[in-house]
């Protein structure tokens, strides 16, 4: 299953969630690979991944240890720095033009897919889309080793109605678009940060599988410790008849 991680908006917490996921699915014993495709290279640098991503090692034809493995409780871990690198990302894509870049990028990738994984999540940048050229390359390298796997869409909002509105107006435009095509079993909403006493505003809600709440925890807002120390939150276990 590909498990998509999706945001309108940057600061919500979409990554720390995408890291709570793959928390929660490595203490049942599932084989997860993470590929971080965000700028920030976040859930990367938790993992200890200092050097540059697959695809910056490609573009700048030096070796750096851009995958990293771990055994968590009893499932296994990869990451993968897809990219991470910050604002180079704009230009570094500009020479995927380059078919020498291209095919290096995707021989590497293609190592990595080889790894056995149950599940493969992918934490991007806000408001992505599909036919972005980054991410319609690794799409269809995947699917291309894979061809029947689905994919399940996890959108993350904090709990201010001005993003919730506009994740959803987010999901309305990728849903008609892409939903089909890339094979998209269902989608959750995850509302990041909730504080005390809220209450749901009042949105339809019911194209989402499911609706989950997480609750400001202190410890996690600008976490720097270990992946593997980060709490099992069972309030996302919700998620998980969809996930095959």
């Amino acid at each position: 299953m590909r498990i998509v991680v999706l945001g309108a908006k940057g600061g919500v917490g979409k990554s720390m969630v995408a890291l709570l996921l793959v928390r929660f699915l490595l203490s049942l014993g599932k084989r997860i690979l993470v590929v971080d495709r965000d700028m920030t290279g976040y859930i990367s640098w938790l993992a200890g991944i200092r050097g540059k991503g697959l695809m910056a090692s490609v573009i700048d034809n030096e070796e750096h240890n851009y995958l990293k493995t771990f055994n968590v409780d009893k499932g296994i871990l990869h990451v993968l720095k897809f990219y991470g690198d910050g604002p180079r990302l704009v230009n570094d894509v500009r020479q995927f033009s380059r078919e020498d870049i291209a095919n290096e990028v995707k021989e590497r990738y293609r190592e990595v897919l080889s790894l056995p994984h149950d599940h493969i999540i992918y934490d991007n940048r806000g408001m992505i889309e599909p036919s972005e050229i980054e991410f319609s390359l690794e799409i269809g390298m995947y699917l291309t080793k894979y061809p029947h796997t689905q994919s399940y869409w996890v959108y993350v909002s904090d709990s201010l109605d001005v993003n919730l509105k506009m994740t959803l107006d987010y999901d309305d435009y990728l849903w008609s678009k892409w939903s089909k095509n890339l094979n998209v079993k269902g989608r959750s909403l995850v509302i990041n940060m909730v504080p005390p006493d809220y209450k749901l505003p009042n949105l339809d809600l019911s194209r989402f599988n499911v609706v989950i709440q997480i609750p400001f925890m202190e410890g996690l807002f600008e976490y720097s410790g270990r992946i593997e120390e980060l709490p099992v939150v069972s309030s996302l276990s919700p998620i998980l008849p969809f996930l095959g």
